[in-house]
């Protein structure tokens, strides 16, 4: 295993083994984190990906925390008076993984999409790849509207009714005819849950 000493920005200063740290604390590693965790004025966290340093971005700050997030889709509020850090939870709010920071609720993916891919800006839409596995950078895909609406058409969708599906169809517009109804209706429907993407 190894651990990480990170700065005030939570930008990686060093990475350490197991035996580096012991040698450096002189105790054990479960009490040091515990209750200290601080070698010099950095902070000492688990790597969570030994064969990749995680890299950490600022997203805002309060009167009391700053908060960052990770490549690997983790989110953090570390406390400005003495540098202790906590792991945000992240949750489902209206279809969608959000984070709440400083009282507001973030969009887990556009958050990480924003901070750490390039060709993100305010007008794209952010997929996510493989909705079984964590929403991290990796698993992040940047779309144009254009293409968003085409992929989200050919999607097969199901009508639910108390969580049961009563009725599926090949996609959005088959859906839409179906119900003589508009295709952005039957989005608005999946939002509130009625439709839900099979």
């Amino acid at each position: 295993m190894y651990y990480l000493l990170l700065d005030d920005n939570l930008d990686v200063v060093e990475r350490i083994s197991t035996t580096e740290l012991k040698k450096r604390i002189g105790k054990s590693i479960q009490h040091f984190l515990l209750y200290d965790g601080i070698i010099n004025g950095y902070q000492v966290i688990e790597d969570e990906k030994p064969t990749q340093i995680d890299r950490h971005k600022f997203i805002t700050e309060s009167k009391r925390y700053k908060y960052y997030a990770s490549r690997s889709g983790n989110f953090y509020a570390v406390l400005k008076s003495n540098n202790t850090k906590k792991k945000l939870k992240t949750y489902e709010h209206k279809g969608e993984t959000v984070v709440a920071i400083n009282g507001k609720k973030y969009s887990v993916a556009r958050t990480l999409a924003k901070l750490f891919l390039k060709d993100f800006t305010a007008s794209k839409i952010v997929h996510i790849k493989d909705k079984s596995k964590k929403i991290t950078v990796d698993n992040l895909l940047i779309v144009n509207r254009d293409e968003h609406f085409h992929d989200m058409n050919r999607k097969p969708v199901g009508r639910y009714e108390k969580n049961i599906c009563v009725k599926e169809f090949q996609s959005i517009t088959q859906a839409a005819k179906n119900y003589n109804c508009s295709n952005a209706e039957i989005l608005y429907l999946i939002k509130k849950g009625d439709f839900k993407y099979l």
